[in-house]
């Protein structure tokens, strides 16, 4: 996909996201595809009052940093590699970051 047509004098480039979703084991993920849109349906069993823990990771790829043939694989390598780390290292990483700045 590439972004849209502007008036600012910024160039157009391709951009690809891929997304990964923990969730309780007995959960069922259900994928929804439309036009331009992605989305996962998360369907579980919960009690009142109970907490139900999940984590969405999220990769953005665009042009402007990698071919655009390799959007898809970097996108996923990422997204591979930031679900191994987990979220609260995300998190600290992030935050480090961010403080440096």
């Amino acid at each position: 996909m590439k972004t849209k047509e502007n008036p600012f004098d910024i160039p157009r480039f391709a951009v690809c996201s891929s997304m990964k979703v923990e969730v309780p084991q007995d959960s069922k993920i259900e994928v929804i595809e439309k036009d331009k849109y992605v989305a996962n349906k998360v369907v579980m069993n919960a009690k009142r009052n109970e907490t139900v823990k999940l984590i969405k990771y999220v990769a953005v790829t665009t042009s402007r940093d990698y071919e655009e043939n390799n959007l898809n694989p970097k996108a996923y390598e990422f997204l591979e590699e930031s679900s191994k780390m987990g979220y609260e290292a995300l998190k600290k990483e992030h935050c480090d970051a961010w403080r440096k700045r």
